[in-house]
């Protein structure tokens, strides 16, 4: 019994290591320069930004994306979409998801100035 109640303990500490390190907050900003900007930034050499402007070419980035709907983007970042792999809750949580998408939905100058934070 003290064996079992010494593992519990040792995976519940594991675990509240792992969250406590994966969040970057609910900055909707930083979730974004952590999560998407590795293929969706400014420019043909990110994969993601390259796929969508077959869709959008003067809007390609997500950074300059106008009336991207939050609920689209949560379910796009759930399910996956072409070349786009899904986030699991584990990958991406419930409350990160939510800053990200309203991030992304916003027409928030911050979004404008995001580029140049990655770099």
């Amino acid at each position: 019994m003290r064996r079992l109640v010494l593992v519990a303990l040792a995976l519940s500490l594991s675990m509240l290591s792992t969250v406590s390190n994966a969040a970057p907050g609910l900055d909707g900003q930083a979730l974004y320069t952590k999560y998407c900007s590795v293929c969706h930034n400014r420019g043909m050499e990110y994969p993601g930004t390259a796929r969508l402007a077959d869709r959008w070419p003067d809007q390609a980035s997500l950074l300059d994306r106008e009336g991207l709907d939050a609920e689209y983007v949560r379910y796009i970042v759930r399910h996956g979409f072409n070349m786009m792999p899904p986030f699991r809750p584990s990958e991406i949580s419930k409350e990160e998801l939510e800053a990200l998408s309203g991030y992304l939905a916003s027409s928030s100058p911050d979004k404008k100035k995001t580029e140049e934070k990655v770099k």
